[in-house]
């Protein structure tokens, strides 16, 4: 089964990772050359957006009608070297999931990982419609206009003029393409990094599977030798199974925890932006409702990194539960001491945090949101 696969088809569309099956030198070429051409287009509405933004710091309505599409931009931006540059790691995370030891064994593990695979398409589908929604309004909205108005989806620095037609056109094109990869990178990336924590939650459900069924492995017709030493080889099992966990977790944590805090930061500041420039709109006109589409996939976004790191705080710990409702009374002293150990273990709790600074958990969403909400009440005070 495949891990993740929208992902990895969203990062392919937006020429962030070459399929495997472009192996000959031409299609490389082609689609390397398409990578740069994406890449030229984020980064250049980006760095326009910049400079608007430096030209219009002064004054506190300007600067917040713009900043929140400019710090989602930059955190594309970052999103996409950080893909570049941790390729190999992605492929090394991902090929820690393709382990014998985490592959069903039965018929309920391998529930267990479809549940997993249906939640993080789930997560996947609603990003992805939620920000494309979004996209959709702020692109549908100067259409409204009347074409000699010249009005662009989004307020930029421009070193030309817009009174050609064909001019403004081409602008308007360059726009939608880098606004359109910006949503697919977000919904790809974001989704990828929440898919991992349910990847590590499903194989820490068929751990504690594992342990519950331990005393299932015995058999009448076989000596009572046989059963132990089969029990115990399940039981080491287990404890690998419980370290290869623990080191997967490590090792994304430590591949994406910089781009979960650059993203909770901006998540916070957008959020309070976003709520200033709801202020400055009529009711129900096209640009609150694109806002509001916009405020609630920041706010989804945020919520999956923060409810699926909790789940694996969560699950991490119920590991303690599974040992201790086993049947462990019966098992030999060398096996109780293995149990201990794993108990002693799953104490400490796996838990993916936002550059080793803030803990990925619902307290931490909550506080996000008051840190937002403190935010917006000094920019309000200052406009």
């Amino acid at each position: 089964m495949e891990i993740l696969p929208l992902c990895f088809k969203f990062w392919t569309i937006c020429g962030l990772w070459r399929p495997v099956r472009y192996y000959s030198s031409v299609s490389k070429f082609f689609y390397d050359s398409y990578s740069c051409v994406t890449v030229l287009v984020l980064f250049s509405f980006t760095l326009l957006e910049f400079v608007d933004i430096a030209l219009n710091f002064g004054n506190v309505d300007d600067f917040t009608s713009n900043a929140f599409l400019f710090l989602t931009m930059i955190g594309v931006c970052y999103k996409v070297a950080h893909t570049f540059m941790k390729r190999l790691q992605i492929i090394c995370i991902r090929d820690m999931l393709y382990d014998e030891i985490c592959r069903p064994e039965n018929m309920e593990e391998q529930r267990i990982l479809d549940n997993c695979a249906n939640a993080c398409r789930s997560n996947t589908v609603n990003l992805g419609i939620i920000i494309m929604s979004s996209i959709v309004f702020f692109l549908v909205g100067p259409l409204l206009h009347d074409v000699n108005d010249r009005v662009l989806p989004f307020r930029a620095w421009l070193p030309y003029s817009l009174s050609s037609l064909p001019v403004f056109y081409l602008t308007y094109l360059h726009q939608s393409l880098a606004i359109i990869s910006a949503g697919l990178v977000s919904v790809a990336s974001d989704t990828f990094i929440s898919g991992l924590m349910i990847q590590a939650c499903g194989q820490l459900d068929i751990l504690k599977c594992r342990l519950a069924n331990l005393h299932e492995s015995h058999n009448f017709e076989m000596a009572i030798n046989d059963t132990f030493h089969r029990e115990e080889a399940i039981l080491k099992m287990c404890i690998r199974h419980h370290n290869h966990i623990f080191k997967f977790a490590a090792l994304v944590e430590k591949t994406f925890n910089h781009v979960v805090l650059f993203q909770c930061f901006i998540s916070a500041f957008v959020v309070c932006t976003t709520t200033l420039t709801l202020l400055n709109h009529q009711l129900l006109s096209i640009e609150f409702i694109t806002i509001i589409v916009y405020f609630l996939s920041i706010v989804f976004q945020l919520l999956v990194y923060c409810w699926y790191g909790n789940e694996v705080i969560l699950k991490s710990i119920e590991v303690t539960d599974a040992v201790f409702e086993m049947d462990w009374i019966r098992l030999p002293a060398s096996m109780k001491k293995d149990l201990i150990m794993i108990m002693m273990r799953a104490e400490r709790a796996i838990k993916f945090t936002s550059g080793y600074v803030l803990t990925l958990s619902l307290d931490s969403y909550v506080a996000i949101l008051k840190l937002s909400y403190t935010t917006f009440n000094v920019l309000q005070r200052s406009s």
